[in-house]
């Protein structure tokens, strides 16, 4: 590993802080962000459809117990959709499902409802992918008029799990646009013209930097960026980009957060010390189940954690979407960073 990474990443884990459980639904985190949960929290759980429990084909009898509902992204709907479903669209996924889920509804608040057929299935990429699809990252592109989703999937007749974009023109019906852009667990945010994308780099215990000139690539990779990382969501406010991911392997596993100041050189990019946004607090985020290190891989019964989070931003506000108890719902919450008032236009 290059000695920048290794210095970029002694950096980062010498000092993290974590905020203690308060027992209200309103949190303090880096640089005076506030977490307020929503009151009707949880949005999704298995009760909200019958089919949320269905997995791929190729679990269903060896592994009756692999529902999971994770990986939530956020839409607003734009005005050229004629005839939305509502307002929002949630896009989720189950971590061994064989099509992308999706919720709608006329607040980010909810309540959210299924749309049962779901959105992008497995079936549609299978002359590149098998096995399973998740971990939905869907942008809007106003100017081309069109919805873009990033999705992962392990590579046909392979265990090696990539990323790769479809669009849409209904944010319902899905057509595969690209061929494989990286590796999984995208989040794509676009800066000074060019876009770029932080993924897993596999199970070597680090996230992944990538850059590309298009949305749809082909992206190369900058190299190893925040170690420990599962799933992240970012938000950029000018040249500060807002990183909030969970590890692998805390105890418990909780969403954490910290700041990049970005300048022209993405290979210098240091992630300052991370600290604890969101921990398990209520009954539906697993906070009565004994507290374990997490593990790699889906979780198919209810844990003491969170994961997936997902930064969504709407008439100059914020919002946090995240998996509960491990992989057992979707419950969101009012984000709040004093310092990012210059782009929400929250005055």
């Amino acid at each position: 590993m290059p000695a920048r990474h290794i210095l970029k990443t002694s950096a980062i884990l010498l000092a993290a802080a974590a905020c203690a459980a308060s027992g209200s639904d309103t949190q303090s985190a880096p640089e005076g962000m506030t977490i307020t949960r929503f009151a009707g929290n949880p949005l999704i759980t298995f009760a909200s459809s019958p089919g949320l429990d269905e997995c791929a084909p190729k679990y269903r009898t060896d592994y009756p117990d692999c529902p999971s509902i994770n990986g939530p992204s956020v839409i607003r709907v734009p005005e050229w959709i004629e005839n939305p479903l509502g307002r929002y669209y949630m896009y989720f996924a189950n971590h061994v499902g064989d099509y992308i889920r999706l919720a709608y509804a006329d607040s980010p608040q909810g309540p959210w409802m299924v749309h049962e057929p779901g959105t992008l299935r497995l079936d549609q990429v299978r002359d590149l992918f098998w096995d399973h699809i998740a971990s939905p990252d869907v942008h809007v592109d106003e100017q081309r008029q069109r919805i873009l989703m990033y999705f992962h999937a392990p590579l046909a007749g392979s265990e090696s799990q990539k990323t790769a974009a479809a669009v849409s023109g209904d944010g319902i019906q899905f057509t595969p646009a690209s061929a494989v852009l990286g590796r999984y667990y995208f989040r794509v945010f676009e800066w000074r013209g060019r876009f770029l994308a932080i993924a897993k780099l596999d199970n070597t215990r680090w996230g992944e930097l990538y850059e590309a000139d298009s949305p749809l690539g082909p992206f190369s990779s900058v190299g190893p960026f925040i170690r420990d990382m599962r799933h992240a969501a970012v938000y950029r406010c000018k040249d500060r980009l807002y990183v909030f991911y969970t590890r692998v392997g805390d105890a418990p596993e909780r969403i954490l957060a910290t700041v990049v100041e970005l300048n022209t050189n993405p290979e210098s990019w240091l992630a300052g010390p991370p600290a604890t946004v969101l921990a398990p607090e209520r009954e539906y985020e697993g906070v009565r189940q004994p507290v374990r290190r997490s593990q790699a891989g889906g979780s198919y019964a209810p844990e003491h954690a969170l994961r997936d989070p997902y930064v969504f931003e709407d008439d100059g506000r914020l919002y946090l979407y995240y998996a509960i108890a491990g992989e057992q719902g979707i419950a969101g919450a009012k984000l709040e960073i004093p310092q990012a008032m210059q782009c929400t236009n929250r005055h």
